[in-house]
């Protein structure tokens, strides 16, 4: 899945930097949800036929936009919040403190997407594939 231009890039041995450079290998530059989508739709495939599991949660950015993806293929998915704050919008794994009203839940199955200009939306990324 790994492209060969993008091999030499590949570091270490982790599952993630792997996932990362296919993900940039599919397109992740231009289009980050679809890319994203390509390459988890091609792991599902590749896990369904050994009964598999995937748990997915990350975020890719261009120095403008954010997105940050949550997925799992036969698993639960690990938990993603949002909030919005005076600044901006926090992203994290687990609310960082007790007033769980401002925290909002990404959905599994969803991509939180952020703009450089502060906007955000919570869309579905994988339902093409």
């Amino acid at each position: 899945m790994v492209r060969d231009a993008l091999y030499p890039d590949r570091m270490r041995s982790t599952d993630s930097e792997a996932l990362f450079l296919a993900i940039m290998g599919a397109g992740g530059a231009r289009d980050p949800l679809g890319a994203t989508a390509r390459v988890l739709a091609a792991v599902t495939r590749l896990l369904a036929g050994q009964n598999g599991r995937l748990r997915f949660t990350s975020a890719l950015a261009d120095g403008r936009n954010l997105y940050a993806f949550r997925f799992a293929f036969n698993d639960q998915a690990n938990t993603l919040y949002y909030r919005v704050v005076e600044r901006g919008i926090l992203v994290v794994s687990e609310p960082l403190d007790d007033d769980r009203a401002l925290w909002k839940p990404v959905p599994e199955g969803r991509a939180l997407a952020i703009g450089g200009d502060g906007s955000f939306e919570v869309v579905p990324f994988m339902e093409r594939y």
